[in-house]
């Protein structure tokens, strides 16, 4: 073996980046190992090189195939939409930190483009929860993430016009409502309450004002209701609601937690997974209006529970009790009370449980233990005119199933199971009675159990 001395470290550097340049054309083993061996010479030393033969070089295996690499095999620079000249496709839209394009994970790898993650890629959503803006429209497109405003008077904040970020937010939810159009507003949690907002539309308008949910954030008023959506003015106006503690106000000037006002139901109010308590009057009032309560808790309010007139409603998944009304009276409305939970509210005049003045159907609900100074048996439960379908209206009801099923406590009305007494009077009375075809968590994301859905908001998404 010759010895020679070793090399300028310029030459080695240019040999190493021959190297590198014809793995990137994804060379043979033989010239890229050509030029190994001529390094190695440079350095003083040899290695044999493998005669020449036909070979064939399979490519790796990669999470990013051809088809979902970026041109000229550049690293990707952006998740899908971004509009670089190396952002992912949609079919595998993450951009990860080594340059590869990934399946989606979350709604964030599919927001720049304004589309859901299913599946690992994006496309079209079905519901707010699919979105990173917390918005689906109705052409399956999400909404932009440059229509969300952020609130967190926990930080630092400003209530003048700004386009806020999480670093940036307003104060309070009243100054980032916008004036029409439609927008999400995103609140931080708080252990302080934020104030009462009210939305009173002159233009079309459409907001969702998303909490952190019920035990992280409160809307507190001092005077009257802790939201007030008005759409009296004949142009179509949307609320949603979701993730909030709502208080309306006690002594001389009471309120709502929530009200709504509107006009040939030009207001569409949509309040989900929302406690409405301890205000002095109702939990929820309506009037003309299209109301949804969903996955919801209306309780300790002095008022009715929830009360509703000349409105379409959807009521689902409910629990319901404790009111100094009715828990729930719908007049000279129509729509659907299922899956609902009433017990305990105490009425002055009417049915304790459930007020049907006009069409309304009840359906697979717990309507017990409520009072009326002027009702007895089914009638202080349950209004005469309500439909009534697979409910429970405790025992010796004439009108309904005839038991009385056991909670875990006064104020906790998810169905007892810690014993197995106990859960078998459940079980002969709401437990598995529903209809056969179920959900496959229930109202706080748990397992569903059984082979059909339980009576009441327990088992019910």
């Amino acid at each position: 073996m010759r010895n020679q001395p070793p090399a300028p470290a310029d030459t080695i550097e240019l040999l190493l980046s021959e190297i590198a340049a014809r793995l990137r054309r994804r060379a043979s083993k033989k010239a890229a190992a050509v030029v190994l061996a001529a390094v190695l010479s440079a350095c003083g030393s040899t290695v044999p090189v493998e005669p020449s033969r036909p070979t064939t070089v399979a490519s790796a295996p990669n999470e990013r195939t051809a088809a979902h690499r970026s041109p000229l095999d550049a690293p990707c620079t952006g998740d899908a939409g971004v509009g670089t000249p190396h952002d992912c496709p949609a079919a595998m839209p993450a951009c990860t930190a080594d340059g590869t394009c990934a399946a989606c994970r979350t709604p964030s790898h599919c927001a720049v483009a304004a589309l859901a993650c299913h599946d690992g890629s994006c496309g079209a959503c079905s519901n707010d929860d699919e979105c990173a803006s917390g918005r689906c429209l109705v052409d399956g497109t999400c909404l932009a993430l440059a229509a969300v405003a952020y609130v967190d008077h926990g930080h630092s904040c400003r209530n003048e016009q700004h386009d806020s970020s999480p670093a940036d937010p307003y104060c309070e939810i009243a100054p980032a409502l916008p004036q029409g159009g439609i927008a999400v507003l995103r609140v931080a949690p708080s252990l302080v309450p934020y104030e009462p907002f009210t939305v009173d539309e002159t233009a079309a308008i459409d907001v969702t004002v998303l909490g952190p949910g019920p035990l992280n954030a409160r809307i507190e008023a001092a005077q009257g209701d802790a939201v007030r959506f008005a759409g009296t003015h004949g142009a179509s106006a949307r609320l949603r609601v979701r993730g909030f503690t709502l208080v309306g106000a006690t002594g001389a000037v009471s309120g709502s937690a929530v009200s709504c006002t509107g006009k040939s139901d030009h207001a569409d109010l949509h309040l989900a997974d929302v406690v409405l308590s301890s205000s002095g009057s109702r939990g929820l009032f309506g009037f003309g209006c299209r109301v949804e309560l969903i996955r919801s808790v209306v309780r300790d309010n002095g008022g009715r529970g929830v009360e509703l007139w000349g409105s379409t409603y959807v009521l689902d998944a409910d629990f319901v009790f404790d009111n100094g009304g009715a828990g729930v009276s719908v007049s000279d409305s129509t729509g659907v009370l299922s899956h609902l939970s009433v017990v305990g509210n105490h009425s002055t005049h009417d049915a304790g449980g459930v007020v049907c003045d006009g069409a309304g159907e009840l359906t697979d609900s717990i309507v017990v233990d409520n009072t009326s100074p002027t009702r007895t048996g089914d009638e202080a439960q349950v209004d005469p005119r309500c439909v009534v379908t697979r409910t429970s209206l405790g025992t010796g009801s004439l009108r309904g199933l005839a038991c009385t099923p056991r909670f875990v406590a006064t104020d906790d009305l998810h169905l007892d199971r810690s014993s197995v007494e106990v859960e078998a009077l459940n079980r002969a009375c709401v437990i598995d009675v529903g209809l056969p075809t179920l959900p496959l968590f229930d109202i706080d994301a748990q397992p569903v159990h059984g082979l059909a859905s339980d009576l009441g908001a327990d088992e019910s998404t």
